[in-house]
């Protein structure tokens, strides 16, 4: 039996999903004894490094990330958000060229299950550019960009910024 308290330390992104599946872990509704839980908030970019770094106990990472690391980390049965026909939105603006293999995309991480999924529906893509999630939909609007893969809450906001959906990767994949 242990009898002194371990510290784990616990990162998980900032999305509405993962803050409500941690809510009463990381605000100590349940009894996690013997084990002293130590949170971080990172983006999935940041979360995903970290794993590949182990510096983290416990960790979400993307699915392809996973891949990656899963000699050091196991999968819990818990917290996944990937599903069938719900995915990563490609999102453009209607000015876009037709042609996805010129555009320059916004990516919300290099070892993203949505930059993975992107590389597969668009193996010609060029130039990737790598922001945190919550970036994307701005350089989108801003001209910055000529098409982003989002995630989390922008799949839901995005119209109101006047962007069109291109391809639902979700669904495609």
């Amino acid at each position: 039996m242990l009898s002194e308290i371990k510290k784990l330390c616990f990162g998980y992104s900032p999305c509405p999903n993962d803050t409500f599946i941690f809510y009463a872990l990381a605000h100590q509704r349940i009894d996690t004894s013997p084990f002293d839980l130590e949170i971080q908030h990172h983006d999935i970019a940041t979360l995903n490094q970290l794993a590949f770094e182990e510096k983290l106990d416990l960790t979400k990472v993307s699915f392809y990330t996973y891949g990656h690391i899963r000699k050091s980390y196991a999968l819990l049965p818990v917290g996944a958000a990937l599903g069938k026909g719900y995915g990563p939105l490609v999102l453009s603006q209607s000015s876009a060229s037709q042609n996805p293999s010129n555009w320059k995309i916004g990516l919300p991480g290099r070892y993203t299950t949505a930059h993975l999924l992107a590389q597969l529906w668009n193996p010609q893509m060029k130039d990737p550019v790598f922001l945190p999630f919550h970036q994307i939909i701005t350089e989108l609007v801003e001209g910055r960009l000529d098409a982003g893969v989002v995630i989390h809450e922008s799949r839901f906001t995005y119209e109101k910024y006047g962007l069109s959906l291109h391809t639902d990767l979700g669904h495609w994949w």
